[in-house]
């Protein structure tokens, strides 16, 4: 499971019941003003077994399940009101190469790296994350190069390389900023 924080300063933990949201409200040494919040299928979670969370520049809630794919969440900047949030699922009918996600990284142009348990998948969602009619995939594996489908970690470089933790040691991946 993976933890991440918000540009808010937010902790968002990726659990076997779900996610949850834990706000200090810049009061670490108090515990009286802290909130927590949590998410799950019923919320619009595609599954509750989370092992990944990403947050993508523009402040999205990207959520990588054991066998179910990805989920984001656009909370709109509001995680104790669920009444705004907007929940979007993606699956291999929508690109992803396998629906056990295990990391995810964001490039400078806002692209969204996905390593899965078969490859590595690159989205291109136009912007508009909730809106998969202009959304572009594109998929690698071995047979391009990978030492291993099983993607374990993404790390981008300045440059835009894209270092892999794979299954079956690193690869490195010099799409030189274009991937399509």
């Amino acid at each position: 499971y993976q933890a991440r924080m918000d540009a808010q300063g937010r902790m968002w933990f990726g659990t076997g019941t779900g996610v949850s949201c834990f706000n200090d409200n810049a009061t670490p040494g108090s515990k009286v003003d802290d909130t927590w919040v949590s998410f799950s299928e019923l919320d619009g979670l595609v599954d509750n077994y989370v092992q990944v969370v990403g947050i993508d520049p523009s402040g999205g809630k990207w959520f990588g399940t054991a066998s179910a794919g990805l989920s984001y969440l656009d909370d709109g900047g509001t995680p104790a009101d669920k009444g705004d949030d907007t929940w979007t699922a993606f699956g291999t009918a929508d690109g992803l190469s396998h629906v056990s996600i295990l990391s995810i990284a964001f490039d400078a142009s806002g692209g969204k790296w996905i390593g899965t348990g078969n490859g590595l998948c690159y989205l291109d969602d136009n912007a508009t994350p909730s809106a998969k009619a202009d959304d572009v995939w594109m998929s690698f594996t071995r047979s391009d190069g990978l030492a291993s489908n099983t993607i374990y970690g993404i790390a981008i470089e300045a440059t835009g390389r894209k270092w892999l933790a794979t299954g079956g040691g690193a690869s490195a991946l010099d799409d030189n900023a274009t991937p399509l």
